[in-house]
């Protein structure tokens, strides 16, 4: 027959520790942290800052919308693969 209460230390057993607690939760902190600096360094380096990011992705899926102008002033030119990055537009 089982014991019911062996089972329950064995697989419900509840962490203890709470400094390991507290240590696991900062270190998440700090993982998505650094990947949602990581991601907007990366995007900025490539054209888009960050205040200009909100609401892109309608123009980016718009196939009326055949070049796209980045945060710098240049142009990403579509085609049948996507959006390509173009030529920098003269000045107006």
């Amino acid at each position: 027959m089982l014991n019911l209460y062996r089972l329950d230390a064995l697989f419900l057993k509840k962490q203890t520790n709470p400094e390991l607690n507290c240590s696991s939760s900062l270190l998440g902190m700090m993982q998505a942290t650094a990947g949602f600096f990581t991601y907007f360094v990366i995007l900025a380096e490539n054209g888009f800052l960050p205040s200009d990011l909100l609401g892109i992705r309608v123009l980016w899926d718009d196939k009326y919308v055949n070049d796209l102008e980045d945060s710098y002033g240049q142009q990403w030119v579509s085609n049948a693969d996507g959006f390509k990055n173009g030529t920098i537009r003269p000045p107006q």
